[in-house]
C-alpha cells in the first residue's frame, strides 16, 4: 500500500496512538485556507480535544527524530508556526468533512491504515492455536470478540449492541462482520468459558461473535475520544495483557415506565361497557437513539402481552 501520508506512534496524553502530522494532511487534502486559520477552525468546529485528539507542537521540537519533514512555512517575523500531532480517528474525520476527492482517498487510506494495525497486531500476538491469550475466543483459528467482550471494549450496554446491528442492517453483514452460531458451527468454536451462550427455546446454543472487522465497524460509530481508548484496550486485550470482562458498571437501560393497568369492569362509568374501555399507555422518548436503545425492550413485552398491549399509543 502506497503511504500517502505517514502515519506512526506518537504520544498524546498519555498514551502512544497512532498519529500524523497535520500539516502534512492539510497540504494532501488541498484545503484552500491557511494551514493555521485551517486547523484551528477544525478543532473549534467538531469539537476536538487537545491530549485526547491531538497535540500541539512548537517549532523547536525535533521532527526530524520523530521521522517527520519539517515541510512548513518558515515566517519571516513574529512567532514560530505550530505543527499539530492528530490521531488517526481525527486524521479519518478531518479528512471526510473536507468533502472533496483527495479527502476521500485520505480517509481510505487511513481505514486501510487501521486495518493493517489490527492484523499486524493480531498476528504478532497470535502466533499458533496454542498462544493465544486465555480468554480469547476464537473461530476456526481467527480471534473474534463475543457480545460479553464487546460490550466491555466498547464500554456500553447489551441493548446498545443489539440494536446497533439490528436497527443498522446496511453496517454489519452476517459472514463479514458478526457470525450467529449454533449446532454443528459451536464445535469449530473455542473458548475457555462457553457460559457466554444462549440457550434457545428448542434447547440449542446460540452465539453471536464478532470478527475483528465487526469490531472495527461498532468503533467507527463512536467519537474519537471515546473509540481510540477502546482501540488501545482491544490491541492489549490481542496481546494477551488485558481481559475484556462485562461487569456491574457497564450502564444499563433505565425500566420502562409501567404499563397502567387494565380498567376494571366496576370501575367503568354507566355510559361504557367492559368491551369498549381501553387501556392506553404512553412512552416518551427525549430522542430516536434512546427509542432505538428501548425497543428490545418493548418488543419482550408487546411478546408477552401482546393482548394488553394491542392499544398502545408510542409517541417520541
Amino acid at each position: 500500500m502506497q503511504a500517502l501520508i505517514p502515519v506512526v506512534d506518537f504520544q498524546i496524553g498519555d498514551a502512544a496512538v497512532p498519529a500524523v502530522n497535520a500539516r502534512e494532511l492539510h497540504a494532501f487534502l488541498g484545503a484552500g485556507k491557511k494551514f493555521p486559520d485551517w486547523i484551528k477552525e477544525r478543532i473549534a468546529q467538531y469539537g476536538f480535544t487537545e491530549n485526547k485528539d491531538f497535540v500541539a507542537l512548537a517549532e523547536s521540537d525535533n521532527f526530524v527524530q520523530k521521522g517527520f519533514s519539517l515541510n512548513r512555512e518558515k515566517p519571516l517575523t513574529g512567532r514560530p508556526s505550530k505543527d499539530f500531532m492528530i490521531s488517526l480517528a481525527m486524521a479519518k474525520e478531518l479528512a471526510m468533512v473536507e468533502r472533496n476527492d483527495k479527502g476521500k482517498q485520505a480517509r481510505l487510506y487511513f481505514i486501510a491504515c487501521e486495518q493493517r494495525m489490527l492484523q499486524q497486531a493480531s498476528q504478532a500476538a497470535l502466533p499458533a492455536g496454542d498462544a493465544i491469550p486465555p480468554g480469547c475466543p476464537r473461530f476456526n483459528g481467527v480471534p473474534v470478540l463475543t457480545n460479553q467482550q464487546l460490550q466491555a471494549l466498547l464500554q456500553v450496554s447489551r441493548h446498545t449492541v443489539r440494536s446497533n446491528r439490528i436497527l443498522r442492517p446496511g453496517r454489519f453483514k452476517v459472514g463479514v462482520h458478526f457470525f450467529n452460531l449454533s449446532g454443528e458451527p459451536l464445535r469449530n468454536f473455542t473458548l475457555d468459558n462457553i457460559n457466554n451462550g444462549v440457550f434457545t427455546r428448542r434447547g440449542g446454543r446460540r452465539l453471536t461473535i464478532w470478527s475483528l472487522a465487526g469490531v472495527e465497524a461498532h468503533l467507527q460509530m463512536l467519537p474519537p475520544s471515546t473509540a481510540e481508548p477502546a482501540r488501545q484496550r482491544l490491541q492489549r486485550f490481542l496481546a494477551g495483557e488485558a481481559e475484556l470482562l462485562a461487569d456491574s458498571d457497564s450502564p444499563t437501560l433505565p425500566p420502562l415506565p409501567a404499563l397502567s393497568a387494565p380498567v376494571e369492569p366496576e370501575a367503568v362509568s354507566h355510559q361504557q361497557t367492559p368491551s369498549t374501555a381501553q387501556c392506553h399507555a404512553t412512552l416518551c422518548f427525549p430522542s430516536a437513539t434512546a427509542f432505538g436503545l428501548a425497543m428490545p425492550d418493548i418488543l419482550s413485552l408487546m411478546q408477552r402481552h401482546g393482548a394488553q398491549l394491542a392499544e398502545v399509543v408510542t409517541e417520541g
